[in-house]
């Protein structure tokens, strides 16, 4: 019995031992594959930002690693903070109903504002650090502003109306949550988007002249602003002046910023220019050439934009279609070999 028992007792501890083994194995699994969810989520949304200011380009890792640890710890904060004022102003047996008639009704105003204020907050950071650009304060709080209200008077509409459908019927109510859920998400990332938006054109109002015509801009205008960014950039270097931003170039040139991005991201994708981080914030990239400026000239940048991409296509070009080719690259060949190449540093 005494042997019986001492098995026993240690097949109990080799069980339980395997227990906790598991379930610390499974619980590290849960947190790794959580954090890579949110690592994935905050990614997607910088990204989305990134389009809307026109960022071509993300954060590196390392800077990745900081901020994304940041929001990982502010945002749950924030969110449950928001959540938590709205369902106790929102419920009826609230404590705010308790002890409305003792508060004075102006504090009772700041209460009932404290959801919107943290949204506003929320939001106004996410919209000022998130972008991998610049954004002024002014601008973020403006997106912020609206963006934060509007969610917040939808998270008020979603919650009544979870309460309604609870107290309508139970078993209606447990069947509607999860769509309600859904929808509540689907329209706050429309909110937040919108609200990227507004501090974008906040902060680029100005630029936004002839924007609709640069959807449709034509070959040649958009090679004369290439031309154009490619000269005040190694112009700005020949005389030994601070390389230009993003937005210097688009004020200066008065092309508008999305057009501005679009083309030095191509001069970059040709290694015409190289970014480098301004001494204000290592986010916003100043631009500089990458070659050798007296070498840089008109002609060799139109040859450059004429070659980008990809010519790998199942066509014979020395065959059926040999004079369509042929034609093609003598109209090229006389720009390409032009007497009257000029450098870029001289415009």
């Amino acid at each position: 019995e005494t042997t019986s028992f001492t098995i026993e007792t240690i097949i109990k501890l080799v069980n339980n031992s395997l227990e906790h083994a598991k379930g610390g194995v499974f619980a590290g699994i849960g947190v790794i594959l959580l954090l890579y969810t949110v690592i994935l989520l905050f990614s997607d949304i910088e990204n989305s930002f990134n389009r809307i200011w026109g960022v071509k380009k993300g954060r590196s890792i390392q800077r990745r690693a900081v901020d994304y640890f940041a929001l990982i710890l502010l945002l749950p904060i924030f969110a449950v903070l928001n959540y938590s004022l709205t369902a106790l102003i929102q419920a009826s047996t609230g404590p705010f109903d308790k002890f409305s008639y003792i508060l004075d009704p102006v504090v009772t105003q700041v209460l009932n504002f404290l959801p919107f204020l943290v949204m506003i907050i929320t939001l106004t950071l996410l919209y000022r650090f998130m972008p991998n650009t610049k954004v002024k304060w002014a601008s973020a709080l403006i997106g912020g502003i609206v963006g934060g209200v509007a969610i917040q008077l939808f998270q008020m509409i979603y919650l009544n109306g979870q309460l309604w459908i609870a107290k309508y019927n139970a078993i209606y109510g447990a069947f509607a949550a999860i769509p309600l859920l859904l929808l509540w998400v689907q329209m706050s990332w429309f909110i937040v988007l919108i609200g990227a938006e507004l501090s974008y054109s906040a902060q680029n109002v100005r630029k936004f002249s002839f924007d609709r015509e640069t959807k449709n801009i034509s070959r040649r205008f958009r090679d004369f602003f290439t031309i154009m960014i490619a000269s005040v950039i190694v112009r700005r270097f020949a005389e030994g002046e601070t390389p230009l931003t993003a937005d210097q170039i688009s004020m200066k040139c008065k092309i508008p910023i999305k057009l501005t991005n679009d083309i030095i991201d191509e001069l970059h994708k040709l290694q015409v220019i190289l970014p480098t981080p301004t001494p204000d914030d290592d986010r916003v990239m100043a631009y500089q050439p990458a070659l050798d400026i007296n070498l840089l000239t008109v002609n060799d940048l139109i040859e450059q934009i004429d070659k980008e991409g990809s010519e790998d296509f199942l066509i014979d070009v020395e065959g059926d279609f040999a004079r369509h080719w042929n034609a093609l690259m003598h109209t090229r060949m006389s720009v390409y070999e032009s007497p009257s190449d000029i450098m870029l540093k001289d415009l």
